[in-house]
């Protein structure tokens, strides 16, 4: 039931990423004195992007009055 919400999706995919991450980094320190190893890294978590994602669909009405704009 909870991880049907967007704030913890989010979260799911930060740790994910942060997860991910680790890896690489520690394969990086493993692999300092390695001749011609390359560091790698992992793209930068996009919260933006992970944001548009993630968005709850726009609501939906079945009346035109339902959903009035601003009152004047």
């Amino acid at each position: 039931m909870l991880d049907q919400l967007t704030i913890f999706k989010m979260a799911r995919a930060r740790m994910d990423w942060a997860a991910q991450r680790q890896e690489v980094l520690a394969g990086n320190v493993a692999n300092a004195n390695t001749p011609r190893y390359l560091p790698r890294d992992v793209r930068k978590f996009d919260f933006k992007e992970m944001l548009a994602e993630v968005q709850a669909p726009p609501l939906a009405t079945t009346h035109s009055q339902h959903i009035a704009g601003p009152a004047s």
